[in-house]
């Protein structure tokens, strides 16, 4: 073979390198097909608005020059049945706002992180274990949730001063003592101030909630495999020691009765106007607090927990985020997710709300956070349950607790009224 071969082979050798390192990426300036086009990626969310996310936003187009995103702040009150529609109608999100509880429900419309985007194994190793089991229960990863709020206890600190009253209580038992000591009432019985806003249904934020961490924490199983809701028949005199432990405190013949169940305000305004002592709460139950009565003494604690158990058991309730199976730019979406949730920029977001995180490298800084600190340790044991409908799951079980205060009849049948009509209603969709 002459030199002149050889330098004609070596050239196209060279050339076709040369081409597919620009192909890759690797060489800038350019990229074959698609990913040199324009694209959009559209985001849906309930909570938050534009400006929390409006700096990642633009890090990331910098970082990707075609990408345009948009976020969309949408009502909570019709936002699931909105996004149904527009879902029907072809023109939904790319990315939109789940809750913990609705991927099993929608998992039929959701695109799993490829893995070559976000690996499982590293899934597992960054996130609690509570948003493994809720976004990734069998494998493929469902959601992204940058952050995890638990049920916490808020306690008035001036209340607790006046009954010499100094850490709050760790336990279900000193709660139960602290109520009845903290409760003051006229010569009719009637409530001035109350212990504990705990007790009844409608009036007492998270009634369903609290309830369900109740049963939870005594070892219930609250639905099986299939979403079918359970509590009343399996080990179900742990369900009837719950229901009747949360509802004797709005029960006007019990010794611990310290909550009106007809009071016409509810159980967070009340503790604002400083006439509760202790009541139940998220993360951001503390703004809600402070816009009403910015001048009110009061603390955030754990929840209190069943005496002599080994381990914790606390209650989650958030949101991530998921990516439409229909979406055009679905793959592309998952690249933001993970932009998103870097713990850099998931910090950054965090910072600026001052949520609980989900992934333990940054609860880990949270953890010396005078406020936070207690949602960070919490997050470590949250759990939740499998719920099909999680709105109707609510309305059913506020409904037996305030039919419960009320009747006569067994928290064994309140149950099993309440679960008959939740699975009859539920498994018939």
């Amino acid at each position: 073979m002459n030199f002149t071969k050889i330098a004609i082979i070596g050239s196209v050798i060279l050339v076709v390198v040369f081409v597919f390192l620009l192909y890759l990426g690797v060489i800038p300036g350019f990229k074959a097909g698609k990913d040199n086009q324009p694209y959009e990626i559209e985001i849906w969310g309930v909570f938050d608005d534009s400006s929390a996310l409006t700096p990642l936003i633009e890090a990331y187009q910098a970082k990707n020059p075609n990408a345009t995103v948009i976020y969309r702040k949408k009502n909570i009150q019709n936002y699931e049945k909105e996004l149904i529609r527009a879902f029907a109608a072809g023109r939904g999100p790319d990315i939109f706002m789940i809750h913990n509880t609705w991927v099993p429900k929608l998992k039929d419309i959701l695109y799993p992180a490829p893995q070559t985007t976000f690996s499982l194994v590293d899934f597992r190793k960054r996130f609690v274990d509570v948003v493994q089991k809720d976004f990734a229960p069998k494998g493929p990863i469902y959601g992204v949730p940058l952050y995890v709020d638990t049920l916490a206890l808020y306690y008035n600190i001036d209340l607790f001063n006046s009954a010499g009253l100094i850490n709050p209580p760790k336990t279900w038992e000193e709660f139960e003592k602290y109520s009845k000591l903290l409760t003051k009432k006229d010569e009719k019985g009637e409530i001035l101030v109350s212990g504990a806003s705990i007790g009844s249904g409608k009036n007492v934020l998270y009634s369903q909630d609290i309830l369900a961490l109740l049963m939870m924490q005594r070892g219930q199983r609250m639905s099986d495999e299939s979403g079918k809701v359970i509590f009343d028949s399996e080990n179900v005199n742990l369900s009837v020691d719950a229901l009747d432990f949360y509802t004797k405190f709005a029960r006007k013949d019990s010794e611990f009765y310290s909550w009106d169940p007809n009071s016409k305000i509810d159980s967070q305004d009340m503790f604002a106007l400083g006439r509760v002592a202790m009541m139940f709460g998220y993360s951001w139950t503390k703004y809600n607090i402070l816009q009403k009565s910015p001048r009110l003494r009061f603390d955030v604690a754990y929840i209190p927990q069943k005496k002599d158990r080994l381990y914790k058991k606390n209650y989650a309730d958030y949101w991530g985020y998921g990516v439409h199976i229909n979406s055009p730019v679905k793959n592309r979406a998952w690249d933001f997710l993970k932009f998103l949730a870097d713990p850099k920029n998931a910090s950054f977001y965090l910072s600026q709300l001052s949520y609980p995180a989900s992934q333990k490298s940054i609860l880990a800084v949270q953890q010396n956070d005078r406020f936070l600190s207690v949602f960070a340790d919490q997050a470590l044991t949250a759990d939740s349950w499998l719920q099909l409908d999680n709105t109707l799951i609510k309305d059913v079980i506020i409904k037996m607790i305030d039919q419960h205060v009320v009747s006569e009849q067994s928290a064994s049948v309140a149950l099993k009224k309440a679960v008959a009509e939740i699975n009859s209603k539920i498994l018939s969709k």
